[in-house]
């Protein structure tokens, strides 16, 4: 039987995490994933305070700030971990580093890929840890290919395309951004890309949907926003976008926001000269992971493993903010560093400039504008 790896090792450190937000996802994911997994969280603090101490009440939480920077402040907080919109983030980052904190960023990590170059730059010259929150690696199922791939089981890959579709899922504080399917839900599967099959030559990407996305029903009920159902949101809610490598292999992305029906999921398949595999990732659904596979090296026999043990929601967020503890513990750039995730805001940027240009936009072009 193949060991795929998929379970992240989660070790306890007993740094002291503050939490600045929270909003669905704090208590969702963070917090859950934080106590099953031993971490000290020291405090927390939100826009809505009463929010922040209602969260505080229901975790257990010893402290609730008036504001980020008094939570920097306390010298018994020794990482940050933000749940704040991306433009935000800068600012946040700013107070941060003033006071000499480690940083778990959401992702996006910023705008743009310019803005995410200053957080960096903030984040080295501080001597700080910074981390960014790309919870898809720490997907069972992106894990379990991850171990395919590496092992030689699929062979050299030639084809993957990864099909989201789900009504958006949008947050209100991202209705007037001009970047809204790509910045905000692409970054995941770019990013996973990365992680799967290294860095891509050049992208193509198109887009559409500017203007007429609503919040719809199905989507509001499940983020507790129903008020907000045909709220318009202005950027775009379709996108595809394809990577070239070097070796002439393509990862296609079709990340459709529009789609209203109830059948909403995401599925994925690659393919490589000795095997495929395949599945679906239990966001948007709220369901396990599935993944099948074949391999010349196993007879060709399809292989369906049970995943059913881990979620992406919310335990890749305890792997998330681990890793970045452990670079700490050992000094060390963490596995999801702001500096790994420069190349994922590149390709974010890249996308936009080749919806804009019409073209093929190489990588490199944004890495060394």
């Amino acid at each position: 039987m193949i060991d795929l790896k998929y379970k992240p090792v989660i070790e306890k450190f007993d740094y002291g995490i503050g939490i600045c937000g929270a909003g669905f996802i704090v208590r969702e994911c963070h917090l859950p994933a934080y106590r099953k997994a031993g971490f000290r969280v020291v405090g927390i603090t939100s826009r809505t305070k009463a929010r922040a101490e209602e969260l505080a009440r229901q975790y257990n939480i010893p402290k609730v700030y008036d504001s980020f920077e008094d939570m920097c402040k306390d010298p018994e907080i020794d990482v940050v971990d933000l749940a704040f919109p991306p433009h935000r983030q800068l600012e946040l980052v700013e107070i941060a580093t003033k006071y000499g904190k480690h940083i778990l960023c959401h992702k996006p990590l910023a705008m743009n890929y310019q803005e995410a170059k200053k957080i960096v730059e903030l984040a080295d010259k501080a001597g700080v840890k910074l981390a960014v929150n790309q919870n898809m690696r720490y997907d069972p199922a992106m894990r379990s290919l991850k171990t395919l791939i590496t092992e030689g089981y699929l062979g050299k890959i030639m084809i993957a395309v990864f099909h989201l579709f789900s009504p958006g899922h949008w947050q209100t504080y991202l209705k007037d951004y001009d970047r809204l399917i790509i910045l905000n839900l692409s970054v995941h599967h770019l990013d996973i890309f990365r992680f799967l099959f290294g860095e891509p030559e050049r992208v193509t990407a198109f887009a559409g949907g500017y203007g007429v996305a609503e919040l719809h029903a199905a989507a509001a009920k499940t983020y507790e926003v129903a008020k907000l159902k045909g709220l318009r949101f202005k950027g775009e809610i379709i996108a595809t976008y394809t990577l070239e490598y070097p070796d002439g292999m393509m990862a296609i992305g079709i990340d459709d926001g529009f789609s209203w029906a109830d059948d909403k999921n995401m599925v994925w398949r690659v393919e490589g000269t000795d095997g495929i595999a395949k599945g679906t990732i239990g966001w948007p659904r709220a369901t396990i992971d599935t993944l099948s596979f074949c391999s010349k090296k196993l007879g060709n026999l399809w292989i369906t493993p049970s995943l059913a043990d881990v979620n992406w929601f919310p335990d890749a967020f305890a792997a998330t903010m681990g890793q970045l503890l452990k670079a700490i513990h050992l000094d060390k750039e963490p596995e999801i560093s702001g500096h790994d995730n420069l190349k994922t805001m590149a390709l974010v940027e890249a996308c936009y400039k080749s919806i804009k240009e019409h073209r093929a936009v190489s990588i490199r072009e944004i890495l060394e504008d």
